[in-house]
């Protein structure tokens, strides 16, 4: 779809994860979510384009969720 063109976050390759993992399946930090969130990625939808976050089992798609209405509020503090 063209939502998740909008989002152009490096995956990085095989680049160890920093910070806590949310996304299990495919070992996506924290980090690197907050990162893409920064960068552009404003649904699960793009989130899971650019760094397959929450695309295999789905559990995490929660926390996803709540980082993603957490995010602007934190970058509005800052």
């Amino acid at each position: 779809p063209q939502d998740s063109q909008r989002c152009n976050h490096n995956r990085g390759g095989n680049a160890k994860p920093a910070g806590p993992i949310v996304c299990a399946c495919h070992s996506v930090s924290e980090d690197k979510i907050v990162a893409a969130i920064n960068e552009g990625c404003n649904s699960t939808a793009q989130l899971g384009a650019a760094l397959k976050a929450g695309t295999n089992c789905g559990s995490c798609i929660p926390e996803l969720k709540k980082l993603l209405r957490l995010q602007p509020a934190l970058n509005a503090a800052e």
